[in-house]
C-alpha cells in the first residue's frame, strides 16, 4: 500500500488515505487464514491486471511498469502460501478417507 501511495505522489497526484472498516471475520485455523489471504491476493491481482491494461491503453508506461513490478512482488507471497494450502488439502483428504466406513456390513 505504501508503494502505491509513494508512486502516486511521485507522478504528481495527491493520494488521500481514509480509514476503512475491516470486517471482523473470525478465522478458526491457520488454514482458513491462508485461504483468505489467497482469495484476497487473487482479487488484488485481478484489479492490478485491469489497471495495467487501462494504463497500457493510455500509453502510460511508468504506471504499467509500476503495476507489473507490484504484481511480481505480490506473486512471491503465492509461492509461500500455496504449498501450505496443498499440504492442508492432502491432510484433509487423508482424514476424510480414514473417517469413511469401508464396510457397512
Amino acid at each position: 500500500m505504501m508503494r502505491m501511495f509513494n508512486f502516486m505522489k511521485s507522478v504528481g497526484a495527491t493520494p488521500i488515505v481514509k480509514a476503512i472498516d475491516v470486517p471482523g471475520e473470525k478465522l478458526n485455523s491457520l488454514e482458513e487464514l491462508f485461504q483468505k489471504t489467497m482469495e484476497e491476493y487473487e482479487q488484488r491481482s485481478s484489479t492490478l491486471a485491469q489497471l495495467a491494461d487501462e494504463a497500457k491503453e493510455l500509453n502510460d508506461d511508468s504506471t504499467v511498469n509500476f503495476l507489473r513490478d507490484l504484481e511480481k512482488n505480490s506473486s512471491m507471497m503465492v509461492c509461500c502460501c500455496k504449498p501450505f494450502l496443498m499440504k492442508c488439502a492432502v491432510r484433509n483428504l487423508r482424514v476424510c478417507a480414514l473417517c469413511r466406513p469401508t464396510n457397512m456390513f
